[in-house]
Parts: structure tokens; C-alpha cells; sequence
């Protein structure tokens, strides 16, 4: 396991390389955002990395505050922004996640 400022960084195997890889989300603030921007976004993030060492699983809405955060898993935070601009992510900023409690 990495150890960035003596915490545990997440690291999984990306699903593409055998290679560790680092969880990411993108923060988006996005004022009148529906649903149907969200499913255009998710379509456009599967794209965008179905064929690179970056792996899109996802995002989370939450409606009262037009909050969109969708989830990477990559070899590096700037491979995980190219992919993001790839798939047109209006993303405010992208940042490296750690998880507890989640199953694989």
C-alpha cells in the first residue's frame, strides 16, 4: 500500500493493467444539473476510458446541492484529468480518495 502523509492511500488493481492503481473522484458543482446531463456524462466517461489504464465506475448525485461526483480509478491523478476532459467532466477539481468498508 502507498503511504502518502502516513495515511493508507487506496490502491486497486486496474482492471486494464496489472499494475496498481489510485481511486479519484471528480467534483463537479453544476447548477441546474438534471438527470439526463448525468446519464450523457456517464455514457461519455465509459468511453472515454474503456480502452486506457483509467477506470470509470460511476457517479453520485445529490440533487439539493447540484453536486455530481464521479468515480475513477487510475495510474495517476493526470491521467485521470486527461480522461475526464476526454469525456467532457465539467469537473471544479479531481482528487485522490481513500475508501474504508467497501467489499470487492
Amino acid at each position: 500500500m502507498k503511504r502518502d502523509r502516513g495515511r493508507a492511500a487506496t490502491r486497486v488493481l486496474s482492471p486494464r493493467a496489472s499494475r496498481p492503481a489510485t481511486a479519484y473522484l471528480a467534483e463537479c458543482l453544476w447548477a441546474g444539473v438534471t438527470e439526463a446531463d448525468i446519464a450523457e456524462a456517464d455514457a461519455r466517461a465509459r468511453s472515454a476510458t474503456r480502452s486506457s489504464a483509467t477506470h470509470y465506475s460511476g457517479a453520485l448525485f445529490v440533487p439539493r446541492d447540484d453536486v455530481v461526483f464521479f468515480f475513477f480509478e487510475g495510474p495517476s491523478l493526470s491521467a485521470v484529468q486527461r480522461a475526464a476532459k476526454r469525456a467532457r467532466i465539467p469537473s471544479d477539481r479531481i482528487l485522490e480518495t481513500r475508501r474504508w468498508g467497501q467489499e470487492r
